[in-house]
């Protein structure tokens, strides 16, 4: 795990609160190790999670299929994993690049991002 270079990140990320938001995504294609996590900021072109556990994910794994959660509003699409660290000793975070499955997807994906701007520009 390493930390990602302060120049990899084009769009701004916007913080999500606590409790608002989710990510569940498998670690393999067997069905039976769905994960879910904090989502914790997003961007227009991407997400960061936190969790408990260490699911053994490495930079560079395309998470397929997974599923965004902010609100009563649900994305599915694919997670590119771009970074990983340690929070602290329990915790690590993952920035990653989403790319939604779907056009209305794409649209929706913004549309939430857009909501989180403006909320946090208040």
């Amino acid at each position: 795990m390493s930390d990602h270079p302060p120049t990899t990140r084009r769009d701004p990320r916007y913080s999500v609160r606590p409790g608002v938001g989710f990510v569940e995504f498998e670690i393999n294609d067997s069905g039976d190790n769905r994960r879910r996590a904090d989502l914790t900021s997003v961007s227009a072109a991407g997400l960061t999670f936190e969790m408990d556990s260490d699911p053994g994910i490495k930079e560079g794994t395309l998470l397929q299929a997974a599923t965004v959660l902010i609100g009563e509003c649900e994305v599915e699409g694919d997670l590119a994993v771009r970074y990983i660290r340690r929070v602290n000793k329990s915790r690590i975070e993952t920035g990653c690049v989403f790319y939604p499955s779907t056009h209305p997807g794409a649209e929706k994906w913004s549309a939430v991002v857009a909501g989180i701007y403006a909320a946090c520009a208040d």
